[in-house]
């Protein structure tokens, strides 16, 4: 660790044993081809919105598109894939 970061930390006056996590969200999109009515979209985004590990999720139903941010530690997008195809909807990560 450089100079930069412990003075960082010590003008936030953080107490040295204390734990600083780094979370990365990762942004996948999806191709969702056979998506073609709100009733399909509603049931995707309401899936991914109670999915561990999934921050948001932005369905767009006139480009058959999802945009999904997820904590990679938790879910993969792969495992979003499967979710949506699981759901009845042919899914493809773009």
């Amino acid at each position: 660790m450089d100079k930069l970061f412990f003075g960082l930390i010590a003008n936030l006056k953080i107490p040295i044993n204390t734990v600083i996590l780094k979370i990365m969200i990762l942004t996948v999109e999806y191709n969702i081809p056979d998506m073609h009515c709100n009733k399909c979209a509603n049931k995707i985004s309401l899936a991914l919105q109670f999915t561990a590990g999934v921050s948001s999720a932005k369905i767009n139903l006139d480009d058959h598109h999802a945009t999904v941010k997820i904590d990679p530690a938790i879910i993969s997008g792969s495992r979003i894939k499967e979710m949506i195809i699981a759901l009845g909807h042919n899914a493809m990560i773009i």
